[in-house]
């Protein structure tokens, strides 16, 4: 990335070793390690997609942009539910890409703590610290916070969620 950054004429960015720029790492090395696998559900998604939907929908004269728009669109609705609430529950429990990118041997977490999210926390507290309690009580916290989210998408979901 620097080296482009570098073509254009710009500074390089201290993208592991300043604090402002660290969270922002983990954010682009988690998305670009799950774009994959969403890419892929969204692929089994649209294969579940009759093609005589598109077919019947070209006969009546609809272009490109209304078919993806009033059929692929709603056809994909519950592969892209299941997309958001599996991604905002690992979202939620990253664990590997701040340890991998910023683990200290001062046991900080990226500089001055600037990767640390609540799973790395958790093992900090529970194995390096020693603090078993607060960190099972990180670890009910964390627990109900997804439920609750979960729970507020499903809801939601039943207003732009079409099932067959």
């Amino acid at each position: 990335m620097n080296y482009v950054i570098r073509l254009f004429g710009f500074e390089p960015i201290p993208w592991l070793t300043s604090p402002e720029w660290g969270l922002i790492s983990v954010i682009m090395v988690f998305s670009w390690k799950t774009i994959g696998y969403n890419m892929v559900i969204f692929l089994a998604g649209l294969q579940g997609v009759p093609p005589q939907l598109y077919e019947a929908a070209s006969l009546d004269g609809a272009s490109r942009w209304q078919q993806f728009l009033f059929i692929t669109v709603p056809m994909l609705s519950p592969t892209t539910f299941f997309v958001l609430v599996t991604t905002l529950i690992n979202c939620l429990q990253v664990f590997d890409v701040p340890v991998a990118l910023g683990l200290t041997r001062s046991n900080t977490i990226g500089p001055a703590d600037s990767m640390l999210t609540i799973v790395p926390l958790l093992w900090r507290e529970a194995f390096i610290g020693g603090r078993m309690g607060y960190a099972s009580a990180l670890a009910w916290l964390l627990f109900v916070i997804i439920l609750l989210l979960t729970l507020i998408q499903f809801r939601l979901s039943r207003r732009w969620v079409h099932y067959e």
